[in-house]
């Protein structure tokens, strides 16, 4: 390949890379807004929520025509095919939380008792863990940390553990 050549694909996939970089801060925002709105019951936080998932579908797709362009046009090999399939693959793991945000969102504005302290500070910590774990996940992508990213896979227990002590609580509340 040429420098210019090259230099041109250095740029795509750092393009790529950006993408994915704006679509977690984005997939963040949707789950801190959808916890808002349960918690807080800010009606206005879940319509925000709501609303704007469908720009995170948008996004999806457009990493989606990133990553094919990349290797109908580059064949890209070994690790430069790896980081351009795991864009997609984290493209669509990030547009799966803003799809469970904006459920979240919408079931928000359905619950018409206050929580309790307990639940309410169970399901935050859940959500601040998990955003913790997320932001990780996004350094780890970023830096080609393979230590970060054994630390997100080895923190997946801890946030089940904490889902379960949750809904444990809210089961006991609602009986």
């Amino acid at each position: 390949m040429t420098a210019h050549t090259v230099k041109l694909y250095e740029e795509q996939l750092q393009d790529l890379s950006s993408s994915i970089v704006k679509m977690g801060a984005l997939a963040e925002s949707q789950l801190q807004n959808a916890v808002n709105a349960l918690i807080d019951k800010d009606q206005e936080a879940a319509d925000e929520t709501v609303g704007r998932d469908d720009r995170i579908d948008e996004m999806e797709k457009k990493i989606e025509e990133k990553v094919l362009d990349l290797i109908v046009l580059r064949q890209p090999m070994a690790i430069d095919l790896r980081e351009t399939v795991s864009a997609m693959k984290i493209s669509s793991d990030l547009e799966r939380i803003g799809d469970l945000a904006k459920n979240i969102a919408k079931r928000s504005r359905s619950i018409s008792v206050e929580l309790p302290d307990d639940i309410k500070k169970n399901i935050r910590a859940v959500a601040d863990l998990v955003q913790k774990t997320l932001k990780l996940v996004l350094d780890s992508y970023i830096d080609r940390d393979k230590e970060k990213a054994i630390k997100v896979w080895s923190s997946d227990e801890q946030i089940d553990n904490l889902v379960n002590v949750t809904m444990n609580s809210i089961i006991k509340f609602m009986s």
